[in-house]
């Protein structure tokens, strides 16, 4: 038989076939077996006692892919990380900052310089 002579039981024919290389090979073995160990199908007479197959929808896929997750009002732990970095980038550069204009204001002295009536120059420096 032509592997296109088969139908299920129900007539309609097969959409699917995963043939034993070199079956279906008999005219005269009309019904299908799966051999288990493979998956292949091979032809076989109707008279063997056999256990049977039900035509079922193809599962299109085994696996189905999970989508991570989050619970709400929660932050990431790389959310946290990020925040706790960019605070200390800030208090770091906030107290260079302060540090900077403390030590300008405080170390430089003002020098002042004053002409007498006389003419003499009286320089002085005032911290």
């Amino acid at each position: 038989m032509s592997e296109t002579a088969y139908v299920w039981s129900d007539g309609t024919g097969l959409d699917y076939i995963n043939w034993e290389t070199g079956e279906p090979g008999n005219d005269t073995q009309s019904c299908v077996e799966m051999l288990t160990n493979k998956g292949t199908w091979v032809d076989v007479a109707c008279t063997t006692k056999q256990s049977y197959l039900c035509k079922t929808k193809k599962i299109p896929n085994k696996y189905t892919t999970l989508s991570p997750t989050s619970k709400p009002g929660r932050i990431s732990t790389g959310g946290v990380v990020g925040i706790v970095i960019s605070v200390m980038v800030a208090v770091t550069v906030l107290a260079f900052l302060v540090y900077t204009y403390a030590f300008k204001t405080r170390a430089r002295p003002s020098r002042t310089s004053h002409t007498q009536i006389d003419g003499t120059t009286i320089e002085y420096s005032s911290a």
